[in-house]
């Protein structure tokens, strides 16, 4: 994920910040219903840096996510189960 930012350098690492989350977010909640996501973001380690020809800035993000799933009781997998061949099959 690359993030490009211009303008105010000291500015730019809290704007890396506030974007890099805005992206993580975007992408864990485009697979998974918010609902049944508690997503907890760490503060990012930023370093930034003045540029001497003013020819803009590009922050690379180096991004590792850990997820944790309920264990569920064998009614819920059944349920699970049924569920999603029900919505193979067009009924959900």
């Amino acid at each position: 994920m690359v993030l490009a930012f211009g303008g105010d350098a000291g500015a730019a690492p809290a704007s890396a910040a506030r974007s890099l989350r805005h992206e993580l977010e975007g992408i864990v909640l485009r697979r998974y219903d918010a609902a049944l996501v508690d997503l907890e973001v760490d503060e990012p380690a930023i370093a930034s840096r003045v540029i001497q020809n003013l020819h803009g800035t590009a922050i690379a993000a180096l991004c590792w996510l850990t997820c944790s799933f309920p264990e569920l009781s064998e009614p819920e997998r059944e349920a699970l189960r049924a569920a999603e061949k029900a919505r193979c099959r067009g009924g959900g």
